[in-house]
Protein backbone atom coordinates (compact mmCIF):
# COMPACT_ATOMS: atom_id res chain seq x y z
CA UNK A 1 0.00 0.00 0.00
CA UNK A 2 2.60 2.69 0.69
CA UNK A 3 4.41 1.54 -2.10
CA UNK A 4 1.26 2.29 -4.41
CA UNK A 5 0.80 5.51 -2.42
CA UNK A 6 4.04 7.11 -3.11
CA UNK A 7 3.05 5.48 -7.16
CA UNK A 8 0.31 8.08 -7.06
CA UNK A 9 2.06 10.54 -5.58
CA UNK A 10 4.59 11.06 -8.40
CA UNK A 11 2.08 10.22 -11.08
CA UNK A 12 -0.28 13.62 -9.43
CA UNK A 13 2.85 15.87 -9.28
CA UNK A 14 4.11 15.10 -12.78
CA UNK A 15 0.61 15.56 -13.91
CA UNK A 16 0.34 19.01 -11.97
CA UNK A 17 3.48 19.92 -13.34
CA UNK A 18 2.28 19.66 -16.82
CA UNK A 19 -0.87 21.51 -16.22
CA UNK A 20 1.18 24.33 -14.87
CA UNK A 21 3.56 24.50 -17.58
CA UNK A 22 0.72 24.12 -20.20
CA UNK A 23 -1.40 26.81 -18.98
CA UNK A 24 1.44 29.30 -18.60
CA UNK A 25 2.69 28.77 -21.86
CA UNK A 26 -0.16 28.59 -23.72
CA UNK A 27 -2.28 32.01 -21.82
CA UNK A 28 -2.18 35.22 -24.21
CA UNK A 29 0.19 36.86 -21.58
CA UNK A 30 2.83 34.86 -21.96
CA UNK A 31 5.73 36.49 -24.59
CA UNK A 32 6.13 35.58 -27.61
CA UNK A 33 9.35 33.29 -28.45
CA UNK A 34 11.07 34.08 -31.70
CA UNK A 35 13.86 32.51 -33.84
CA UNK A 36 14.85 33.99 -36.92
CA UNK A 37 17.43 34.99 -39.27
CA UNK A 38 18.02 38.37 -40.85
CA UNK A 39 20.97 38.54 -43.24
CA UNK A 40 23.70 36.43 -42.04
CA UNK A 41 22.62 36.75 -38.80
CA UNK A 42 20.56 34.20 -36.57
CA UNK A 43 19.37 35.59 -33.49
CA UNK A 44 16.37 34.34 -30.72
CA UNK A 45 14.22 36.88 -28.71
CA UNK A 46 11.12 37.36 -26.97
CA UNK A 47 8.52 39.65 -27.38
CA UNK A 48 6.32 40.42 -23.43
CA UNK A 49 2.81 40.56 -23.58
CA UNK A 50 2.42 41.44 -19.80
CA UNK A 51 4.03 44.52 -18.18
CA UNK A 52 3.16 46.72 -14.83
CA UNK A 53 1.98 50.06 -15.14
CA UNK A 54 4.93 51.26 -13.10
CA UNK A 55 7.31 51.79 -16.12
CA UNK A 56 7.39 51.37 -19.65
CA UNK A 57 7.15 48.17 -21.51
CA UNK A 58 10.79 47.49 -22.76
CA UNK A 59 11.23 45.83 -26.67
CA UNK A 60 14.78 44.59 -26.64
CA UNK A 61 16.44 42.38 -29.56
CA UNK A 62 19.68 41.19 -29.53
CA UNK A 63 21.47 40.97 -32.78
CA UNK A 64 24.95 41.75 -33.35
CA UNK A 65 24.87 43.12 -36.83
CA UNK A 66 25.36 46.63 -36.47
CA UNK A 67 23.83 47.00 -40.54
CA UNK A 68 20.73 45.86 -38.90
CA UNK A 69 18.33 48.63 -37.74
CA UNK A 70 15.02 48.19 -36.17
CA UNK A 71 11.32 50.00 -35.73
CA UNK A 72 8.87 49.56 -33.29
CA UNK A 73 5.24 49.68 -35.20
CA UNK A 74 2.26 50.12 -32.34
CA UNK A 75 -0.76 51.92 -31.19
CA UNK A 76 -3.24 51.61 -27.97
CA UNK A 77 -5.56 48.65 -28.61
CA UNK A 78 -9.16 49.54 -29.22
CA UNK A 79 -8.45 53.45 -28.87
CA UNK A 80 -8.82 54.19 -32.82
CA UNK A 81 -5.20 55.52 -32.53
CA UNK A 82 -3.34 55.14 -35.90
CA UNK A 83 0.33 53.23 -35.74
CA UNK A 84 2.96 54.98 -34.68
CA UNK A 85 6.65 53.99 -35.31
CA UNK A 86 9.32 54.24 -32.59
CA UNK A 87 13.35 53.88 -33.81
CA UNK A 88 15.56 51.18 -31.92
CA UNK A 89 18.09 52.62 -30.22
CA UNK A 90 21.61 50.33 -30.82
CA UNK A 91 23.19 49.69 -27.34
CA UNK A 92 26.59 47.75 -28.59
CA UNK A 93 24.88 44.31 -29.40
CA UNK A 94 20.95 45.55 -28.84
CA UNK A 95 18.66 47.12 -30.38
CA UNK A 96 16.40 48.66 -27.76
CA UNK A 97 12.72 50.38 -27.66
CA UNK A 98 9.88 50.88 -25.19
CA UNK A 99 6.29 51.33 -25.73
CA UNK A 100 4.44 53.87 -23.09
CA UNK A 101 2.62 52.59 -20.13
CA UNK A 102 -0.71 51.86 -20.17
CA UNK A 103 -3.31 52.01 -16.98
CA UNK A 104 -4.31 48.89 -15.88
CA UNK A 105 -5.92 47.18 -17.90
CA UNK A 106 -4.81 48.61 -20.89
CA UNK A 107 -3.43 46.90 -23.85
CA UNK A 108 -1.24 48.09 -26.60
CA UNK A 109 0.16 46.16 -30.03
CA UNK A 110 2.72 46.12 -31.56
CA UNK A 111 5.35 44.45 -33.75
CA UNK A 112 9.05 45.14 -34.63
CA UNK A 113 10.45 45.78 -37.87
CA UNK A 114 13.95 45.10 -38.79
CA UNK A 115 16.08 46.16 -41.54
CA UNK A 116 19.32 45.10 -43.10
CA UNK A 117 19.85 46.82 -46.84
CA UNK A 118 16.98 46.26 -48.58
CA UNK A 119 15.97 43.69 -46.92
CA UNK A 120 13.25 43.66 -44.02
CA UNK A 121 11.86 41.13 -41.05
CA UNK A 122 8.72 41.63 -39.15
CA UNK A 123 8.70 40.24 -35.78
CA UNK A 124 4.57 39.39 -34.65
CA UNK A 125 2.35 36.80 -33.55
CA UNK A 126 1.81 34.48 -36.35
CA UNK A 127 1.09 37.43 -38.69
CA UNK A 128 -0.69 39.37 -36.51
CA UNK A 129 0.65 41.93 -33.80
CA UNK A 130 1.88 41.36 -30.45
CA UNK A 131 -1.07 42.00 -27.57
CA UNK A 132 0.65 43.16 -24.51
CA UNK A 133 -1.32 43.73 -21.37
CA UNK A 134 -0.42 46.20 -18.38
CA UNK A 135 -1.15 45.78 -14.58
CA UNK A 136 -0.86 47.60 -11.19
CA UNK A 137 2.05 45.38 -8.70
CA UNK A 138 0.41 43.51 -6.61
CA UNK A 139 2.32 42.89 -3.45
CA UNK A 140 4.85 39.84 -3.54
CA UNK A 141 3.06 39.02 0.29
CA UNK A 142 0.32 38.22 -1.15
CA UNK A 143 1.26 36.98 -4.89
CA UNK A 144 3.87 34.55 -3.69
CA UNK A 145 1.05 32.24 -0.98
CA UNK A 146 -1.70 32.34 -3.77
CA UNK A 147 0.83 30.90 -6.15
CA UNK A 148 1.98 28.30 -3.51
CA UNK A 149 -1.41 27.44 -2.37
CA UNK A 150 -2.64 26.70 -5.84
CA UNK A 151 0.32 24.64 -6.72
CA UNK A 152 -0.55 22.14 -3.70
CA UNK A 153 -4.44 22.89 -4.56
CA UNK A 154 -3.46 21.43 -7.63
CA UNK A 155 -0.95 18.76 -6.61
CA UNK A 156 -3.75 17.45 -3.94
CA UNK A 157 -6.44 17.72 -6.37
CA UNK A 158 -4.40 15.02 -8.65
CA UNK A 159 -3.72 13.04 -6.16
CA UNK A 160 -7.33 12.72 -5.00
CA UNK A 161 -8.82 12.12 -8.55
CA UNK A 162 -5.83 9.73 -9.53
CA UNK A 163 -6.84 7.78 -5.81
CA UNK A 164 -10.05 7.42 -7.13
CA UNK A 165 -9.11 6.27 -10.49
CA UNK A 166 -6.59 3.69 -9.16
CA UNK A 167 -9.26 2.28 -7.06
CA UNK A 168 -12.49 3.11 -4.36
CA UNK A 169 -10.00 5.57 -3.00
CA UNK A 170 -11.91 8.52 -2.23
CA UNK A 171 -10.85 9.68 1.63
CA UNK A 172 -12.41 12.90 3.23
CA UNK A 173 -9.12 14.40 4.24
CA UNK A 174 -7.84 14.56 0.93
CA UNK A 175 -10.40 16.20 -0.73
CA UNK A 176 -10.62 18.82 2.22
CA UNK A 177 -7.18 19.68 1.84
CA UNK A 178 -8.02 19.86 -1.72
CA UNK A 179 -10.15 22.45 -1.01
CA UNK A 180 -8.47 24.07 2.03
CA UNK A 181 -6.18 25.05 -0.72
CA UNK A 182 -7.85 26.11 -3.68
CA UNK A 183 -10.11 28.23 -1.51
CA UNK A 184 -7.05 29.56 -0.02
CA UNK A 185 -5.23 30.08 -3.00
CA UNK A 186 -8.41 30.82 -5.76
CA UNK A 187 -11.37 32.16 -3.54
CA UNK A 188 -9.54 34.65 -1.00
CA UNK A 189 -6.08 35.62 -2.02
CA UNK A 190 -7.13 35.18 -6.22
CA UNK A 191 -9.70 37.79 -5.63
CA UNK A 192 -7.21 40.15 -3.52
CA UNK A 193 -4.61 39.40 -6.67
CA UNK A 194 -6.86 40.65 -8.96
CA UNK A 195 -8.02 43.46 -7.30
CA UNK A 196 -4.60 44.89 -7.16
CA UNK A 197 -3.40 44.38 -10.37
CA UNK A 198 -6.66 45.12 -12.24
CA UNK A 199 -8.92 47.25 -9.59
CA UNK A 200 -11.80 44.90 -9.15
CA UNK A 201 -11.93 41.40 -6.82
CA UNK A 202 -13.80 39.09 -8.85
CA UNK A 203 -15.12 39.99 -12.84
CA UNK A 204 -16.24 36.26 -13.35
CA UNK A 205 -20.05 35.24 -13.13
CA UNK A 206 -22.30 37.37 -12.20
CA UNK A 207 -20.57 40.33 -12.16
CA UNK A 208 -18.35 39.53 -15.37
CA UNK A 209 -17.33 37.06 -18.06
CA UNK A 210 -13.81 36.85 -17.26
CA UNK A 211 -12.65 32.96 -17.64
CA UNK A 212 -9.95 32.88 -14.84
CA UNK A 213 -12.66 33.66 -11.99
CA UNK A 214 -15.27 31.41 -13.68
CA UNK A 215 -13.35 28.28 -14.13
CA UNK A 216 -11.97 28.63 -10.68
CA UNK A 217 -15.54 28.56 -9.40
CA UNK A 218 -16.55 25.97 -11.51
CA UNK A 219 -13.44 23.91 -10.14
CA UNK A 220 -13.92 24.55 -6.10
CA UNK A 221 -17.90 23.83 -6.97
CA UNK A 222 -17.15 20.32 -8.17
CA UNK A 223 -14.78 19.42 -5.33
CA UNK A 224 -17.22 20.75 -2.79
CA UNK A 225 -20.41 18.54 -4.40
CA UNK A 226 -17.40 15.76 -4.16
CA UNK A 227 -17.23 16.47 -0.23
CA UNK A 228 -20.38 16.31 0.45
CA UNK A 229 -21.12 13.33 -1.26
CA UNK A 230 -18.46 11.59 0.15
CA UNK A 231 -18.94 12.67 3.65
CA UNK A 232 -22.51 11.08 3.13
CA UNK A 233 -20.91 7.93 1.44
CA UNK A 234 -23.39 8.00 -1.12
CA UNK A 235 -22.62 5.59 -4.25
CA UNK A 236 -21.61 8.62 -6.79
CA UNK A 237 -19.03 9.33 -4.33
CA UNK A 238 -16.14 7.98 -6.37
CA UNK A 239 -17.80 8.65 -9.75
CA UNK A 240 -17.99 12.98 -9.04
CA UNK A 241 -14.08 12.92 -7.37
CA UNK A 242 -13.33 11.52 -10.84
CA UNK A 243 -15.62 14.41 -12.56
CA UNK A 244 -13.93 16.18 -10.13
CA UNK A 245 -10.32 15.26 -11.38
CA UNK A 246 -11.83 16.04 -15.34
CA UNK A 247 -13.29 19.06 -14.11
CA UNK A 248 -9.76 20.70 -12.58
CA UNK A 249 -7.82 19.28 -15.86
CA UNK A 250 -10.06 21.15 -18.03
CA UNK A 251 -9.58 24.49 -15.93
CA UNK A 252 -6.21 23.95 -16.69
CA UNK A 253 -6.06 23.35 -20.18
CA UNK A 254 -8.05 26.67 -20.92
CA UNK A 255 -5.02 29.20 -21.16
CA UNK A 256 -4.52 31.34 -18.18
CA UNK A 257 -5.68 35.11 -18.57
CA UNK A 258 -8.39 34.46 -21.43
CA UNK A 259 -11.59 36.88 -21.32
CA UNK A 260 -9.82 39.11 -18.52
CA UNK A 261 -9.90 42.19 -18.01
CA UNK A 262 -8.90 45.22 -20.79
CA UNK A 263 -9.39 48.66 -20.46
CA UNK A 264 -11.56 50.38 -22.86
CA UNK A 265 -10.01 53.52 -23.67
CA UNK A 266 -13.24 55.09 -25.06
CA UNK A 267 -15.01 54.70 -21.90
CA UNK A 268 -12.55 54.26 -19.70
CA UNK A 269 -13.90 51.48 -17.58
CA UNK A 270 -12.24 47.95 -17.34
CA UNK A 271 -14.08 44.79 -19.42
CA UNK A 272 -14.19 41.31 -19.43
CA UNK A 273 -14.20 38.94 -22.02
CA UNK A 274 -13.03 40.72 -24.71
CA UNK A 275 -11.09 38.14 -27.07
CA UNK A 276 -8.47 40.48 -28.05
Amino acid sequence: MLQKSWVLWVLAVMFAIFAMFWQKVSGPTYPVRITEIIGESEFNTKLLRSYETTDDLPVNITIADNNISGLVKWRRLGAGDDWAYLEMVRNAEILTSSLPKQKSAGKVEYSVILQNGDGKLVLDNQGLPIIARFKDPVPSQILIPHIIFMIFGLIWAMRTGIGALASSEFQVSKITTTLIMLGLGGLILGPIVQKFAFGAYWTGWPLGSDWTDNKLAAMVLAWIITLILTIKKQGLARIFTIIALMVTLTVYLIPHSMGGSTLDYSTGETETGMQK
